[in-house]
């Protein structure tokens, strides 16, 4: 066994003897076992090299009575062959003498085995990014096309404009995007152009669209701080603190640090270069705190920028919190917020403490610990007047206290109930019939308010299709399955046929009624004010009209209709009286297939 941990698909074997022939094979291996072996092709251990090809026929010249000079072509075949096409290769070169073989070169980099390919194509954007008395700074863009091999790097050539004679700037391949030319000539015009380069050559060059004159340019001042930059530096009494503020500009800028209420310590140590400016505060005391300003100045317009940067000196304990305010109370609870305070001392706030203090009394008692910048503070008495005030704790002990701004009498707010329907448009919801729909209403109110949803005047109730949710602060009702009904009148058999009472008797119809949403019901009888004639009941699926003690003008025909916003559906009842004889019943009797009421 070679190896028994390898956890990728390539392995080296070292130490074979040279000339000898072998034969491989590899197994995988899971939690589960070993698979079967996979063997290779038999290979021998041996360099894939061949000795070189012959070099060309020689040439002499320059022949003197004491020597000559022998030019050669370099051999057609280099002896390198066998290789692998998809893999990658890297060289050294070792020299060769009567005494021995020397030490190897440096090793090559890495080249990809495959087909010969053409150069690349030019650099899609050369352009001028700076420039000097004596320089100029390029930039350019990387080639569309890498002639199928990776790109080496890239060559840079100049001419002076007035020329044209363009001569290779750098003596070693570029392999960046950028680079930037010096020792030229002071307010000279030099053109630029750039080509790309790999294994198969030089590509075609891209040249910068104008000439540059090398003068000098000119930028203001910019602060170049970024996001992670505090504006607010802390430290404590002794310790340093230091302000370092990177710029740019051309010509460098000024610096200047000064402090807004006075002058800057004597143990201030400021170090200014042409890119940043550093201020350096040493055995901080309370005096050092305050506001510190850097302007930058050059002769690019004398524009200058200024920000400020404010220095805090700790002490042991943290400065109090800030703004303790009351935001609720309950019959026996207040809830209490505050903000952090100006400083943490110098080390970090652990949590903090809360004290009341009923009105009337001097002892404050502890209320309760939390890491939060808000409490509820429980256990209170109601109606009883209390004052609050909290502590910072870190490390080191207790901030002073930050008192409420003014005490609280504990009870329960009184608040009238509302409900904000200013989210739902027109109050109207429109849903497709066999859908659902959910009415998210916010509600407010103390105590919290019972909610009642009701549909027309009929109150709703939870069941498989309706769901209802109440919190504190929010109601909702989902309705699945939503259905409208046009209106419907159910009359009884009795009610269809002319319905005969005794005079002296008691009339009572009753008609069931069907419709979504509920229907609005209506009895008429023409030339008759039933509402005070009669009894009317209406419910949600019935409705009922009694008339006591009916007399001869009670006959008639009786209207009742139904009425939601999908339709109307109306009925008429045929009402005959009778007398107390038994011809006027039979009378009845005989004009119509006929119902009788004996009330």
């Amino acid at each position: 066994m070679v190896c028994s941990s390898v956890v990728r698909t390539t392995f080296k074997i070292p130490n074979l003897i040279k000339g000898t022939e072998y034969q491989f094979r590899v197994r995988a291996e899971n939690k589960y076992g070993v698979s079967e072996a996979l063997p290779s092709e038999a290979v021998v251990a041996q360099h894939q090299y061949k000795p070189p090809g012959p070099p060309g026929r020689p040439v002499v010249y320059n022949v003197t009575s004491d020597g000559m000079t022998i030019q050669w072509e370099a051999p057609g075949y280099d002896g390198v062959t066998n290789l692998t096409e998809g893999n990658e290769y890297e060289f050294h070169v070792m020299a060769e003498n009567n005494a021995g073989i020397g030490p190897p070169s440096s090793t090559s980099r890495l080249f990809k085995c495959k087909e010969p390919t053409s150069p690349p194509s030019a650099p899609t954007v050369v352009k001028v990014t700076d420039s000097s008395k004596t320089s100029v700074s390029l930039e350019w863009t990387k080639p569309v096309f890498d002639g199928g091999m990776e790109i080496i790097g890239y060559i840079i050539e100049m001419c002076k404009a007035s020329l044209e004679e363009w001569h290779r700037v750098n003596t070693s391949t570029c392999i960046n995007t950028y680079y930037t030319v010096t020792d030229l000539e002071a307010g000279e015009e030099y053109k630029f152009r750039v080509c790309a380069v790999n294994g198969a050559g030089k590509g075609e060059t891209s040249e910068i669209p104008n000439a540059v004159q090398t003068v000098d340019r000119l930028t203001s001042p910019e602060i170049d701080i970024d996001a992670s930059f505090k504006q607010t530096h802390i430290v404590k009494n002794g310790g340093t603190v230091t302000l370092h503020i990177p710029f740019k500009g051309k010509p460098p800028p000024l610096a200047t640090w000064t402090k807004a209420d006075g002058e800057i310590g004597v143990m201030a140590d400021i170090n200014t270069t042409e890119t940043s400016s550093t201020l350096t505060i040493e055995s901080c005391t309370r005096y050092d705190a305050g506001k510190y300003t850097l302007s930058l100045e050059n002769n690019s317009g004398r524009k200058s920028i200024t920000f400020t940067v404010k220095a805090i000196i700790a002490t042991e304990e943290p400065a109090p919190p800030k703004r303790l305010d009351i935001i609720d109370t309950s019959n026996s609870t207040a809830t209490l917020a505050w903000l952090k305070p100006e400083h943490d001392g110098g080390s970090r706030i652990t949590g903090y403490i809360v004290e009341t203090k009923a009105k009337g009394s001097d002892h404050w008692v502890f209320g309760g610990q939390t890491k939060s910048l808000h409490m509820v503070i429980e256990g209170l008495v109601e109606n009883t007047e209390y004052d609050f005030r909290v502590k910072a704790k870190n490390d080191a002990g207790l901030s002073d206290p930050r008192d409420a701004f003014a005490s609280v009498i504990i009870k329960e707010p009184r608040i009238e109930p509302t409900a904000d329907l200013s989210g739902i448009t027109n109050q109207l919801i429109t849903c497709k019939t066999g859908s659902t729909f959910t009415i998210d209403v916010p509600i407010s109110g103390r105590p919290a308010p019972k909610v009642t949803w009701k549909l027309e005047e009929m109150k709703l109730k939870e069941t498989d299709r309706i769901l209802i949710k109440t919190t504190k602060e929010r109601t909702y009702l989902t309705v699945k399955d939503s259905m409208r009904e046009i209106p419907d009148l159910e009359l009884a058999d009795d009610l269809k046929k002319t319905v005969c009472v005794r005079a002296g008797g008691s009339l009572r119809l009753f008609v069931a009624v069907t419709g979504r949403p509920i229907p609005v019901i209506t009895w008429r009888k023409p030339g008759v004010d039933l509402q005070s004639r009669g009894f009317i009941d209406i419910t949600d699926s019935y409705t009922t009209l009694t008339i006591e003690k009916v007399n001869r003008y009670d006959a008639g025909k009786y209207i009742i209709e139904a009425e939601n916003p999908w339709g109307k559906k109306s009925a008429t009842i045929l009402v005959k009286i009778y007398g107390k004889n038994l011809h006027s019943r039979i009378s009845c009797l005989l004009q119509s297939n006929t119902v009788f009421s004996e009330n």
